[in-house]
């Protein structure tokens, strides 16, 4: 038993013998160290005794932790005559009505109006979803929090998709369809061939270095355009000595498509080239790779530029096509 109550303080007699009193000192100690390890580490720390089944009930103000395989772990609370439990899954419960957010709710009523958020919505455990709109006198945090004016709080216009709200009302097929029909043309594929209108170019001079062929301009063509169709491919190149070749060719997805072209030395300055393709299709990257003669030198490149037989004048199909690099 780990109570004192059992220890006899009458005795040893002082009569007793010296091994009586050694026996009885040795009894004291280790009474005194299974009475503190109850509820004591040995170095004077309190801690809770940690139970799979709740002792009986009987000492007030005791407290213990119970454990349940699959359940966090509970604080119980020994009122003397039952076990109370106070926190049930790491969550603080109300143990007495006495304490219970109802009776503090109408202890406290001007605090609490029945709609507010601080009261019935934790209580219910959800806090609804609320927001303050622009514009209205009740749009304050104290509105929203005690529910003043709650449907005032939150306001949408219901004029044109431009004015940059969102409702049920401007999402309708009618709304959109009017709204595109208003702001964009529908759009039809366009069907293209070489020729000498400019479609999309990419005039920005860049450079590699070395006699191996490296990939310097990338053009992706766009969704509006139709499958197979047709560019004249043009584009500048020049070494940084004229007495070595610069080289550059057409390539489509990675996979050369042009002819070789080079510069003829001792040539100076920039050299156009051109050449005709089709069978190019949405989504084709269509790339520019340079090389030089001599592996020490530099070759620049610029003015890769897309041609077509149309004149194509509308902007958002001519966005879709888009330089990379």
């Amino acid at each position: 038993m780990a109570g004192l109550d059992d220890l006899n303080p009458n005795t040893p007699l002082g009569l007793a013998t010296p091994t009586e009193g050694d026996n009885e000192l040795r009894a004291i100690k280790s009474k005194v160290r299974e009475f503190a390890g109850v509820e004591h580490a040995l170095d004077g720390k309190h801690k809770f005794p940690v139970v799979a089944v709740l002792p009986a009930f009987g000492t007030a103000g005791r407290l213990v932790v119970k454990t349940t395989i699959g359940v966090a772990d509970e604080l119980w609370y020994d009122t003397g005559t039952a076990w109370v439990k106070i926190t049930s899954n790491q969550d603080v419960i109300t143990y007495t009505s006495s304490f219970g957010l109802l009776t503090h709710k109408t202890a406290n009523p001007i605090d609490h109006p029945d709609n507010s958020i601080t009261y019935l919505k934790i209580l219910a455990g959800e806090i609804r979803h609320k927001h303050l709109g622009g514009g209205t006198s009740d749009a304050s945090i104290a509105a929203l929090v005690n529910a003043l004016n709650a449907d005032a709080l939150h306001t949408h216009s219901t004029a044109g998709i431009e004015d940059g709200s969102i409702t049920l009302e401007k999402l309708s097929v009618a709304a959109i369809s009017d709204y595109t029909d208003k702001n964009h043309a529908m759009h039809t594929k366009l069907s293209l061939t070489a020729g000498n209108n400019i479609y999309h170019s990419n005039a920005s001079e860049t450079s590699s270095l070395g006699a191996s062929y490296v990939k310097v301009k990338e053009i992706r063509i766009g969704q509006l355009v139709n499958s197979n169709v047709g560019f004249r491919i043009k584009f500048d190149i020049k070494t940084n000595n004229f007495n070595y070749a610069a080289y550059g060719r057409i390539y489509k997805n990675g996979v050369a498509i042009g002819m070789e072209r080079n510069t003829i030395p001792p040539e100076g300055g920039y050299v156009t080239f051109s050449e005709d393709f089709s069978g190019i299709n949405p989504g084709d990257l269509i790339q520019l790779y340079v090389r030089n003669a001599d592996p020490t030198l530099t070759t620049y490149a610029r003015n890769f530029i897309l041609y077509v037989s149309q004149n194509v004048n509308d902007d958002a199909i001519q966005k879709t096509t888009t330089t990379l690099n």
